[in-house]
C-alpha cells in the first residue's frame, strides 16, 4: 500500500512539473512576440514568383503587406492587405505539392472571421485566411511559433473580454 502511495505521489510531482514547464515555454508578451516578428520580417516573402510581395509590416494591432502581379497586358495590379492581430484564431504549417511551382512551406493564418482586408484596382475584398511564406528553414519554425503564440494570446484576450463583459454567451 505504501508503495502505491509513493508511486502516486511521484507521478503527481512529475505531471505537475511537466505542466508548469510547458506553460513557461510560452511566456513571451504580446509586445515581445510582435517585436520578434518585426525584427525578422526580412525572412517573410510571397513565395510565388508570379506575385511580388513587399512592404511587410507588423505593429501591435495589425500585420500588413503589399503585393502586385502583372496582368494580361503587362501592367501591374497593385494590392494591399491587412489583418487585425486581435482576430487571430490559428496558424498551421502547410507544405505545397512538389508538382507546384512554389517549393516553400507556407504559414496558413486563420482569423475568427473575414477580417483580412485587401484593396486593389478591382475593389475591396475580405477573407478569413492568409498564406505567408518563410523561405529560411531555420527561421520558419521560429516565425511559425511566434504567430502561433500571437494566436494563443489573442484567443485568451477574447476569452477574458467575454468573461469580464458579463455576457452569458
Amino acid at each position: 500500500m505504501k508503495t502505491k502511495k509513493n508511486l502516486a505521489t511521484f507521478l503527481l510531482i512529475v505531471i505537475t512539473h511537466t505542466l508548469v514547464a510547458q506553460e513557461k515555454q510560452n511566456d513571451a508578451t504580446w509586445a515581445e512576440t510582435v517585436g520578434f516578428i518585426n525584427k525578422n520580417l526580412e525572412f517573410i516573402n510571397g513565395g510565388n514568383p508570379e506575385y511580388k510581395f513587399t512592404n511587410f509590416n507588423i505593429n501591435s494591432t495589425s500585420f500588413s503587406w503589399k503585393w502586385f502581379y502583372k496582368n494580361y497586358n503587362g501592367s501591374p495590379n497593385i494590392y494591399s492587405s491587412s489583418l487585425p492581430l486581435s482576430k487571430l484564431l490559428s496558424v498551421e504549417i502547410h507544405n505545397y505539392d512538389p508538382k507546384m511551382s512554389i517549393q516553400q512551406y507556407s504559414l496558413h493564418i486563420k482569423l475568427t472571421g473575414s477580417y483580412i482586408l485587401t484593396t486593389g484596382e478591382d475593389g475591396t475584398s475580405n477573407n478569413n485566411y492568409a498564406y505567408i511564406y518563410v523561405s529560411d528553414i531555420e527561421m520558419r519554425p521560429r516565425i511559425y511559433k511566434a504567430f502561433q503564440h500571437l494566436a494563443y494570446l489573442a484567443t485568451e484576450k477574447r476569452k477574458q473580454e467575454r468573461e469580464t463583459s458579463g455576457d452569458k454567451f
